[in-house]
């Protein structure tokens, strides 16, 4: 049977208090999807830890608190990727979350800064188990923001997609790319990456992240626009990353 298995070990950024001993670290193990932290692979003979970082906004919060409110929902975490894995096979990759924390310990936001997952839905499951978390409440009296990577290997077994270098859909990006950014608006600076799985010419899975808060909220729009992109074709399904962003007149 395939594993499932989510490993958090958390490091702390400068200003916040001391990270706990290298071996700290959350585990649930399920079946199917293979889900570890984005800085190491089961297979590696000494880890290194996970890259979680912790900063504060006039708060602080601990590895410990942080990894105490975490621990809880790793199932529903899990089940994010699980209930999306039959349907695109090879599915996998990483996605890094920012999560921020109100002075109460809620959290005010949550959404994927970083993503190569390929698949909106889950994205979008993961935001939110890490929006409906509680912290415990920063110290200071202020908020804090957590950047969290979590990475998933497809099942064993299952041949993984072939890897598009950005160039090869250079063209269709350059032509599509201000009209989506017109549709979907996103606000602010923020910068918009794509990951999409494509066969045969079809975009049949996408999913995005932002490096901003104020680009969130463009982020369904976005994925639902390449959706309807006509990519090169394939002899079998391919996976690419990219940057949305608009050409330069």
């Amino acid at each position: 049977m395939n594993r499932l298995l989510i490993l958090c070990t958390f490091l702390v950024s400068a200003g916040c208090a001391s990270a706990p001993g290298p071996g700290s670290r959350t585990t649930l193990a399920q079946s199917h999807p293979r889900i570890e932290p984005a800085a190491s692979r089961a297979e590696d003979p000494a880890p290194p830890p996970t890259r979680m970082t912790i900063s504060g906004l006039h708060g602080s919060l601990s590895t410990v608190e942080a990894q105490g409110a975490l621990a809880p929902r790793m199932d529903a975490f899990a089940a994010c990727f699980r209930e999306h894995a039959g349907r695109i096979r090879g599915l996998g990759g990483e996605v890094r979350l920012h999560i921020h924390v109100a002075a109460d310990g809620s959290v005010r936001a949550a959404y994927p800064e970083d993503s190569t997952v390929g698949h909106r839905d889950v994205e979008r499951c993961l935001s939110e188990v890490a929006f409906h978390t509680r912290f415990p409440r920063p110290r200071g009296g202020g908020e804090a923001t957590l950047s969290w990577p979590i990475m998933m290997d497809p099942p064993q077994g299952v041949r993984h997609p072939s890897t598009w270098d950005p160039s090869r859909v250079a063209g269709v990006v350059e032509r599509r790319a201000d009209e989506v950014l017109a549709q979907c608006r996103p606000e602010g600076h923020a910068n918009i990456q794509v990951t999409a799985y494509v066969r045969n010419g079809r975009v049949i899975s996408a999913g995005a992240a932002t490096d901003d808060e104020s680009g969130r909220e463009s982020l369904d729009c976005v994925v639902a626009r390449v959706r309807t992109w006509q990519m090169p074709p394939a002899r079998r399904m391919a996976k690419v990353t990219f940057a949305l962003a608009p050409t330069r007149g």
